[in-house]
C-alpha cells in the first residue's frame, strides 16, 4: 500500500507527457511531512509534480523512473522517504503496543502462580510445591524477558533506519 500513491502518480505520469499531478504535503505527529492524494490535516500544502518531458518522441528519462536534480533528492525520492518513514513509525508503534500486551500477559501469569503459592501448606511438600512454583515464575519471567528484549532490538533498528530516513528529508 506504501507504493500505491507513488504508482498512481507513475501511471498518470506515464499517461501524458505534460500532465501535472497534484499532491498534498502535511506534517504527522512527529513533524514529519505525509504526502497524500487528498488533504491530509488542516495545514495540507498543494503541490504539483511535471511528467517527463518528450523529445523525438522518446522520453528524457525512462517511463516511470524520477529523475533527481543535481541540488538535491527529487520530489520522488522525498514522497518515497516520507512513505518509508511513516511506515518504520507506525511498524514502531505496532511493536510498542507487543510489548506492552506480553508485559501484562507476563503479570497476569505471575500473579496466578503467586496466588497459587499462598495456598502452599507448611511442610516439606508445601515447600517442595512452592519451589516449584518459584522456578516456573522466574522461567516465565525469563521467557517473556527475551521475547521484550527482541521487541526493542527491531524498535530500535526501525527508529535507526526512521531517523536515516529523516535526515534524508
Amino acid at each position: 500500500m506504501r507504493h500505491g500513491f507513488a504508482l498512481i502518480l507513475l501511471a498518470t505520469l506515464a499517461s501524458t507527457a505534460s500532465a501535472q499531478t497534484q499532491f498534498y504535503k502535511c506534517k504527522d505527529k512527529w513533524g514529519q511531512p505525509i504526502f497524500s492524494q487528498r488533504p491530509c490535516g488542516d495545514d495540507a500544502e498543494t503541490s504539483s509534480v511535471s511528467g517527463p518531458q518528450h523529445t523525438g518522441g522518446t522520453t528524457a528519462a525512462a517511463p516511470g523512473v524520477p529523475t533527481a536534480p543535481a541540488d538535491g533528492p527529487s520530489t520522488w525520492d522525498k514522497i518515497e522517504a516520507s512513505n518509508t518513514l511513516r511506515e518504520a513509525r507506525r511498524e514502531i508503534d505496532r511493536r510498542e503496543d507487543r510489548i506492552e500486551s506480553l508485559e501484562a500477559e507476563r503479570d497476569r501469569k505471575i500473579a496466578a502462580l503467586k496466588n497459587k503459592k499462598r495456598y502452599a501448606n507448611n511442610n516439606l511438600a508445601g515447600a517442595t510445591w512452592e519451589e516449584s512454583i518459584s522456578s516456573e515464575m522466574q522461567a516465565i519471567n525469563h521467557q517473556y524477558q527475551s521475547k521484550i528484549d527482541s521487541e526493542r532490538r527491531k524498535i530500535d533498528r526501525l527508529q535507526e533506519k526512521a531517523d536515516r530516513v529523516a535526515e534524508s528529508l
